[in-house]
């Protein structure tokens, strides 16, 4: 129990450490770093945006409206890729984000959500997100 506390008390001042900006030493900490991709460019077609970190600087490029549904095409500078992405999520609602490469990402919404998005393609060229209803310009 006594080894427990030390361990709980040092977890704790290395936490007040951090929330303070002050490390072991009495320095002050290291500002953050940037958004650390998880992959780039090519490397991301296929990955999900937010496991690789890729939605952290995300920004919508182009959108369209279908009724109440926006569908936006995302681009993050950190990892030179795009997704595609809906808001709301209807039920049985497919749409799917493509590049001039010819890579496709698609998603088929099984389930009723506030949003839904596509895993990514190469965002170094072009891209469009679409839907059964549309699509967005190419950017």
């Amino acid at each position: 129990m006594r080894h427990r506390r030390k361990t709980l008390a040092a977890a704790g001042l290395l936490l007040a450490g951090a929330l303070t900006g002050v490390t072991g030493t009495g320095t002050a900490a290291a500002a953050p770093a940037a958004v650390q991709a998880g992959c780039h460019g090519s490397g991301c077609t296929g990955q999900d945006p937010r496991a690789k970190g890729c939605d952290a600087d995300a920004r919508t490029v182009a959108d369209a409206w279908f009724g109440n549904v926006r569908l936006q095409l995302r681009y993050s500078p950190a990892c030179a890729a795009n997704w595609a992405k809906i808001e709301p999520a209807p039920l049985w609602w497919h749409f799917w984000v493509e590049n001039r490469n010819g890579e496709s990402q698609d998603y088929r919404v099984g389930w009723p959500d506030s949003s839904a998005y596509t895993n990514m393609v190469d965002g170094t060229v072009e891209a469009r997100a679409c839907s059964d209803s549309g699509c967005t310009g190419w950017r």
